[in-house]
């Protein structure tokens, strides 16, 4: 992680690593799927991963506009 973040894609695979981290910090961080919401846990990694790689419709570039500073 420590690596992507240092040095950041340019292409769609940036987004699917913000996914992928987002899951990452729902389970290993703060352990969401050892609470009473296993199911609804389940269910937001779920849609997150049906959302990735070539079914994801929805592109966000806002990380670019800060890519280069000059």
């Amino acid at each position: 992680m420590n690596y992507f973040e240092q040095f950041p894609m340019f292409n769609s695979k940036y987004l699917n690593y913000q996914d992928w981290r987002s899951v990452y910090v729902m389970l290993i961080v703060k352990k969401e799927h050892k609470g009473k919401n296993k199911l609804d846990t389940y269910n937001k990694v779920k849609l997150i991963k049906d959302g990735m790689n070539k079914k994801r419709f929805l592109f966000y570039w806002d990380h670019l506009n800060d890519f280069y500073k000059l």
